[in-house]
C-alpha cells in the first residue's frame, strides 16, 4: 500500500486483506467519542487518542486496523456543549456486535477493541460485545 499507516483496513485492498488474514487474523479497532472535555479540548480528543495508540498497535503488532468508530456513550451533560454527540448504551452495544459479525464473516477471528473514554456505560457496552 501507499498509507503511511501500512496496517490500516481501509488502505488495502480484498486480495490484500485475504493474504494477511493467512498470516493474522485479529483486527484492532478504536471506538472513540465526540464528547466534551472542557472548553479548550477538541470534541475529537479520545477519538484521536484511540486511534493513535491503535496504530502505534498495528504497527509493533503487524495488526490491521479497522476504521474508527467515531461516537460512543457519553456522559450526560446539563449543558452540553455544540458538536457533541452520541448513543445509548443499548446503541453501542448493538452496533458494536453487528460490525464485529461482518467482519467475522470475512474472516477475522479475534477483535481488540481501544477506547480512550472512561465513562462506566460506554465501557460496559464495549466489555459485553459477543464478537
Amino acid at each position: 500500500t501507499t498509507s503511511s499507516h501500512p496496517y490500516l483496513l481501509t488502505d488495502r485492498s480484498p486480495p490484500e486483506v485475504e493474504d494477511h488474514l493467512t498470516r493474522d487474523r485479529r483486527l484492532l479497532i478504536p471506538v472513540g467519542v465526540c464528547d466534551q472535555y472542557g472548553p479548550l479540548l477538541p470534541i475529537v480528543s479520545s477519538i484521536v487518542v484511540a486511534e493513535e495508540i491503535a496504530a502505534t498497535l498495528a504497527q509493533e503488532f503487524a495488526i490491521l486496523q479497522a476504521p474508527t468508530i467515531p461516537l460512543g456513550v457519553n456522559l450526560p451533560a446539563d449543558n452540553p456543549r455544540p458538536g457533541t454527540s452520541g448513543m445509548r448504551e443499548k446503541t453501542l452495544h448493538t452496533l458494536m456486535n453487528d460490525v464485529l459479525a461482518s467482519w467475522e464473516d470475512s474472516g477475522f477471528d479475534e477483535f481488540i477493541l481501544i477506547t480512550a473514554h472512561d465513562y462506566d456505560p460506554h465501557v460496559e457496552a464495549l466489555a459485553s460485545v459477543s464478537g
